[in-house]
């Protein structure tokens, strides 16, 4: 797999400390933080995050960014937060998978994101909340692998 962007770039799993600013968008930095981990550890694609915009309504919080893989065009991702982190990035996971396996088809890799470790090359882990906490499952035997946020690279 690959590591993150090095820190010579002045960017975090192709982040800049601007678009993430913890004062301005505490909401933003703790939802998309560990999914980027997880993506900087175990996607052999890597990511841009553009454009983060954040609208607070009387519903709730919906933050957009536009998402830019080395091949390929960006893809703007849309999400109405609940208020709930746990949810919120469980939910949020499942939107950058899909954008995941995208540009992983798109260059011509396995589309499997992130590849379950019990069972490689098979199936995805799934995104959900178990006891209260944000996790990756493995859909066949339902047992937790790891906190979203906490994934290990792969050898």
């Amino acid at each position: 797999m690959r590591s993150p962007v090095s820190a010579r770039s002045g960017n975090l799993y192709g982040v800049t400390a601007r678009q993430l600013d913890p004062d301005a968008t505490p909401w933003v930095q703790r939802i998309l933080s560990p999914i980027l981990h997880d993506l900087g550890t175990t996607c052999a694609v890597t990511f841009e995050i553009r454009d983060i915009r954040l609208v607070v309504g009387e519903t709730g919080m919906e933050v957009s960014f536009g998402v830019c893989p080395p091949l390929g065009s960006q893809t703007r991702v849309t999400f109405l937060g609940t208020g709930q982190p746990s949810q919120d990035i469980a939910d949020l996971a499942d939107k950058m998978q899909d954008v995941a396996t995208d540009a992983l088809w798109f260059e011509g890799r396995s589309n499997v994101w992130p590849e379950c470790p019990e069972h490689p090359a098979s199936h995805a882990l799934r995104p959900m909340v178990a006891a209260e906490r944000p996790v990756w499952r493995c859909p066949l035997t339902r047992e937790v692998i790891a906190e979203i946020g906490n994934l290990a690279a792969t050898p």
